[in-house]
This record gives structure tokens, C-alpha cells and sequence, in this order.
């Protein structure tokens, strides 16, 4: 957005400046305030669309990225897919059941309390949650004829 509307102010400016006609500078100004309307547009739409709703639950601190896995072919073989696409919100929850794997699996260590307290320590994990990814087939694949 930013990048966009420098480049029409300055081919603006300079389409004024070599041709020396007002309707250039007039030109600049409606689509500046076009890409406003747009950008203005889409964001309102994108906050108010229903985003969290659809998946909350399935992300546990035993699976935190809610990927197949192999006890899912025997344990869990109807398992329902993910209906909303990776954003903000999803990543927070896919921390917090991250660290509640962290504390049940570490329950015997007196200092787990004190594991996320300063910014070090949630920046180490940060950096640890890099490797971790969620795959785009999040069912059982059963259904062999689709293909």
C-alpha cells in the first residue's frame, strides 16, 4: 500500500512537472483515493469475518498442529478436517497447547512454573517452533476413488 502510493505521487509529480498538465496531478489523487477505498474495503471484511470459531478444539497439547498422525489410522480414522486457513490467531493457540505439552510432560520439575517468564525464554521458543509445520491434509485419506 505504502510502496504503491509513493509510486503514484512521484509519477504523478513528475508527469506534472515534464508535461506540465494539472489532469495528471488530478489522475494521482483519484487513485490514491481509490487504493484507500480498497485497502479500506478488505480490511473491514477481513475483521469482520468469523475467524476461530470453526476449529476451536482440535488443536490439543497432545497434537498442537492437529496433523495425522499415525495412531490417527487406528485411534481416530473419521477424523474431521480443518475448516479455516492458518492466521494470527491460530498460531497463538498452536503455542499455548505447545506449552501445555511442555508443562504436563515436565510436571516432576519444580522450575517449570518459571519456563516462560522472560523474554529469552519465549524467544528460545520461538525459535524452536520454526521445524514444527502444519501439513494441508489434515484427514485420513479413505477415500480412494476421489482421485
Amino acid at each position: 500500500m505504502n510502496a504503491t502510493t509513493r509510486f503514484v505521487i512521484y509519477t504523478s509529480l513528475l508527469g506534472y512537472v515534464f508535461l506540465n498538465n494539472y489532469l495528471i496531478l488530478l489522475l494521482g489523487i483519484v487513485i490514491i483515493v481509490s487504493l484507500l477505498l480498497i485497502y479500506n474495503y478488505n480490511i473491514e471484511s477481513f475483521d469482520s469475518a468469523n475467524v476461530g470459531t470453526l476449529d476451536e478444539g482440535k488443536h490439543t497439547s497432545k497434537n498442537p498442529f492437529y496433523n495425522v498422525l499415525n495412531t490417527d489410522y487406528v485411534d481416530n480414522v473419521n477424523k474431521d478436517k480443518l475448516r479455516e486457513e492458518y492466521n494470527q490467531n491460530k498460531e497463538t493457540e498452536i503455542n499455548h497447547q505447545a506449552k501445555q505439552f511442555i508443562y504436563e510432560t515436565n510436571k516432576s520439575n519444580k522450575d517449570i512454573g518459571n519456563i516462560f517468564n522472560n523474554l529469552l525464554d519465549n524467544l528460545n521458543f520461538e525459535t524452536s517452533m520454526r521445524q514444527f509445520y502444519i501439513n494441508p491434509i489434515t484427514t485420513i485419506p479413505t477415500v480412494k476413488m476421489i482421485f
